[in-house]
């Protein structure tokens, strides 16, 4: 697999996936290569991860699961969702491509 990031002078910036059978192309809303923080608010679903972590954390702290992994579940939760991407990806069969 190979990941490739283009930046334009636009505030977004477009990512490229290239699978060995397929390719897939999404524009992100902030270009991360210019701006990492606002990238990871826009177009990623860390923030999400962050309120489901705290509700797991205040559940287990309800639990009697310990301080700590209470503290350490909105954190896992974020990190989590930092990885999933915010939008479906647009997916071309590279057998339709011509090259």
């Amino acid at each position: 697999m190979a990941d490739c990031r283009i930046s334009t002078d636009l505030p977004d910036g477009l990512h490229l996936h290239h699978f060995p059978d397929r390719l897939e192309a999404h524009l992100d809303r902030a270009d991360p290569l210019k701006s990492p923080p606002a990238h990871l608010f826009n177009d990623t679903k860390m923030l999400p991860g962050l309120m489901i972590g705290g509700a797991v954390g205040v559940f287990i702290a309800a639990l009697g699961g310990g301080r700590a992994v209470a503290l350490a579940a909105p954190l896992i939760g974020a990190v989590a969702g930092g990885f999933a991407a915010a939008r479906r990806p647009r997916r071309w069969d590279l057998s339709e491509l011509c090259f």
